[in-house]
């Protein structure tokens, strides 16, 4: 689901999109892009996230928030917890670029989020002009990824 060019979507909104979720509970495949400058928040990617427990089918997740600037380590924890109850995940793709608000420690949340029978083969976070994150977040994810997944395809930019 594409929602770029909607600019005044709120977590009102993704309230609403989370309950529809609930009910795709076989769904393999989801994408959710987001545009830069909505006023999405943690509130609503914790609802997202909240959903998308319960599509333990999935199989493909994509979640784009690039520029969504009122993002902060809290939705990172959010999808952490999200991302526990997904074992049969195979591609995990999050974009999170220009996102300020979000640091390190939210980086080593990702780390922590996946229970050890997860598929991994693809591990994939954009989150390049993030000002509190540093190249030693970055590393220290890759590390624990590599760690559970040593023949996962890892990108962390």
């Amino acid at each position: 689901m594409n929602f770029l060019e909607c600019l005044e979507i709120s977590s009102v909104g993704l309230s609403s999109l989370s309950e529809g979720l609930k009910q795709l509970n076989c769904l393999q495949d989801i994408k959710l892009e987001f545009s830069t400058d909505s006023k999405i928040n943690d509130e609503g990617l914790v609802k997202i996230s909240e959903a998308l427990k319960g599509l333990t089918s999935l199989q493909h997740l994509f979640l784009n928030f690039n520029h969504c600037t009122n993002i902060t380590d809290i939705s990172l924890q959010s999808v952490s917890k999200c991302l526990q109850k997904l074992g049969y995940l195979k591609k995990f793709h999050l974009g999170i670029v220009g996102c300020a608000q979000v640091t390190n420690s939210g980086l080593a949340c990702l780390g922590k989020g996946f229970r050890k029978s997860s598929e991994i083969t693809e591990f994939n976070v954009s989150c390049f002009w993030c000002k509190n994150t540093s190249l030693a977040g970055k590393i220290e994810l890759r590390k624990a990824l590599e760690n559970q997944f040593p023949l996962a395809k890892i990108e962390i930019k």
